[in-house]
């Protein structure tokens, strides 16, 4: 399981390195002043019991350097729709910096779909100072 994970997580960053435009599977807004977070969800459309890779990029549109304390390990999930446990694993939880003008920061996690069909919302945190949580929305089928 944690190798098919792996393989989405890779998905997820070659396709993040893509201009595109923005999918029903994607949620991006503004956190802070010029500061962006785009998270995506893969698959598009889950059914229960699969895994699904949450990526967030945190994107500094300014032209100073923002500084911010983010997730460097999974993320913080919520809202109403079931998810079980992480299956990125490290020792670390955060990390403190100041993110440039024009940079970014990723975040991954792979977590297992528990909810029944329907349609959801999906809270994620990966920015912890200030703290933000970006909504979007889930169809599991």
């Amino acid at each position: 399981m944690r190798t098919r994970a792996m393989q989405a997580i890779a998905a997820a960053i070659a396709v993040g390195c893509q201009a595109r435009q923005p999918a029903a599977n994607e949620a991006a807004q503004l956190i802070a002043p010029n500061l962006v977070q785009v998270v995506r969800l893969t698959p598009e459309h889950p059914a229960q019991n699969q895994e699904m890779v949450i990526e967030s990029v945190i994107i500094n549109r300014g032209t100073v350097p923002v500084d911010l304390i983010s997730r460097v390990c999974g993320l913080d999930a919520k809202g109403d729709l079931e998810l079980t446990g992480s299956l990125l694993m490290c020792a670390a939880y955060s990390m403190h910096g100041h993110l440039a003008p024009g940079d970014s920061v990723r975040g991954f996690d792979a977590r297992v779909v528990a909810s029944r069909p329907g349609r959801y919302t999906l809270r994620v945190r990966h920015l912890l100072e200030p703290e933000r949580w970006v909504e979007i929305p889930v169809e599991v089928r």
